[in-house]
């Protein structure tokens, strides 16, 4: 991940991107945690924000959360414990003994990462028979309304399963699987999310304030939603699982 706010927005995000990004679904909680039983030992997150996963995963593990975001660390570090290390860094400018981790997870960050050096990172911190995740949140754009919705917030990449992260030969090969699940927000908060897309983060105010306009026409004159409402998006957790 690269630290500069040209390259990752994220070092300008707010509260608000803690206030309306989804939590990962329970059935994603419960892999990695069957994962931690079956080979005890630390989990390393890769890009762990505000901390959305790594709370989930402090109930069963210790975990090392990487987050160059010097917002996002305030957030994250209400978390600290003594099963949390927080550092703040890249994956790319990190630094562990070898096989330090029995776990490597990746929660909505391997897209800002150098492919190139990740994979020699991820061979070098990563224990025999150890796993690592790639995880992303993403609107479900099979649904037309919510596809154009995505065109609107210009979301960004759509993943999926069929382009799974290249590890190299010294790992399983790749697994991808979609959780389906909803995340239920008010219609301000559904603006609120617009604004915490890193199109709209690196973007001028002119066209933020553009962006905002055409959300909220979008969303009031188009589908008829009433600003009194509550709407319910659509969304799979992708991963994509392999194992030294």
């Amino acid at each position: 991940m690269k630290e500069s706010k040209l390259n990752n927005p994220y070092l300008l995000a707010t509260e608000e991107y803690n206030q309306v990004r989804p939590n990962y679904p329970d059935e994603l909680i419960t892999l990695i945690a069957a994962q931690a039983e079956y080979l005890p030992g630390e989990i390393l997150e890769v890009g762990a924000g505000t901390g959305r996963l790594t709370k989930d995963l402090l109930t069963f593990s210790k975990v090392t959360a990487l987050e160059p975001s010097a917002p996002m660390r305030s957030k994250l570090a209400t978390l600290a414990g003594e099963q949390l290390t927080i550092v703040p860094t890249t994956l790319e400018d990190s630094n562990f003994p070898q096989a330090s981790f029995s776990q490597i997870i990746f929660s909505q960050s391997w897209h800002w990462c150098n492919p190139q050096i990740t994979v020699e990172k991820i061979r070098s911190y990563l224990q025999p028979s150890g796993t690592i995740l790639v995880v992303f949140n993403q609107l479900d754009v099979s649904i037309p309304w919510v596809k154009r919705l995505t065109r609107i917030m210009r979301s960004g990449d759509v993943h999926k399963l069929s382009k799974p992260p290249a590890l190299g030969e010294e790992f399983s090969p790749v697994l991808g699987h979609a959780i389906p699940f909803t995340q239920e927000l008010t219609f301000e908060q559904v603006m609120t999310l617009g604004r915490t897309r890193s199109s709209y983060l690196k973007s001028t105010s002119a066209n933020q304030q553009k962006m905002q306009q055409n959300l909220k026409w979008y969303l009031e004159d188009h589908l008829g939603i009433p600003t009194s409402s509550t709407i319910k998006l659509p969304y799979h957790c992708l991963v994509f699982a392999g194992q030294r």
